[in-house]
């Protein structure tokens, strides 16, 4: 079992369309969120816009808990939410979802074949002991806290650690081994649970073809397959692309949602 509380100075922030998103913690911890090659990634973000549009995930499940502010989610021909502070939404991060409402959220991505949730906790001075589920048909799990407001101490199998606000504790552990948690404090924790199966170099960066883009590869082949001439020694990975030249078709193995490369 490890633990490590991260601090501001341990974020990576960076901006997208609606506002800007600020990664507290990846794993495996090597992981790039662009080449979406992450089992799991907790994070925060702000939208600063009334409307946005969420990017797609296709290989992930997603829970988002509103930290600040209201929101609506709106994922296209599914379902809408109404979320006030510190309510929350597990999605399928292949949803085209739109929000509406500026906010400062919590996110929760996992790749789809593992398990995550996501619980508030409001924290008081009585110490408050947690369950720990066990999930047998994976083989590491993984318990976080973000502290939300106020403060709060975590005993963690007897070693006591202290979170003050905008911190983030994770602690990793192999299912065999006995995990004991209590909390307490004051203000809000979120705590995030997951559990998964994870091999080195399983899986890679994920590939999201829009319907354009297969139109455009289809009138467009020959330029196509001059362009993927020049770019695939490039590529990670082994890409299969077959093509038959000048036919009235191109078949290619990675023409799907989502295919890993």
């Amino acid at each position: 079992m490890k633990y490590q509380v991260l601090k501001t100075e341990d974020f990576r922030t960076s901006r997208w369309t609606g506002g800007t998103t600020t990664q507290l913690a990846i794993w495996p911890q090597d992981s790039e969120y662009l080449e979406r090659n992450f089992v799991w990634r907790l994070s925060t973000a702000t939208c600063e816009k009334e409307e946005s549009i969420f990017s797609r995930l296709p290989d992930f499940n997603r829970i988002l808990v509103v930290l600040s502010g209201s929101v609506v989610l709106a994922h296209e021909n599914v379902r809408s939410a109404r979320l006030r502070e510190l309510e929350q939404d597990a999605f399928d991060g292949a949803y085209r979802t739109k929000s509406f409402g500026a906010i400062t959220d919590y996110n929760l991505m996992v790749r789809k074949g593992n398990e995550g949730s996501v619980e508030v906790i409001e924290l008081s001075e009585e110490n408050r002991t947690l369950a720990v589920e066990d999930k047998e048909q994976y083989a590491m799990g993984t318990q976080a806290f973000y502290c939300r407001d106020g403060y709060a101490t975590v005993d963690i199998s007897g070693t006591m650690v202290m979170l003050k606000e905008g911190e983030q504790l994770v602690i990793n552990y192999d299912r065999r081994e006995s995990l004991r948690l209590s909390v307490m404090g004051e203000g809000h924790l979120i705590r995030c649970s997951i559990w998964y199966n994870y091999e080195e170099g399983s899986f890679g960066p994920t590939l999201c073809f829009s319907q354009e883009l297969l139109w455009w590869v289809f009138w467009e082949r020959d330029a196509f397959i001059r362009l993927f001439s020049g770019l695939r020694h490039s590529l990670p990975g082994s890409c299969c692309f077959l093509c038959w030249w000048r036919r009235p078709y191109i078949s290619l193995r990675c023409l799907s949602r989502s295919q890993r490369i």
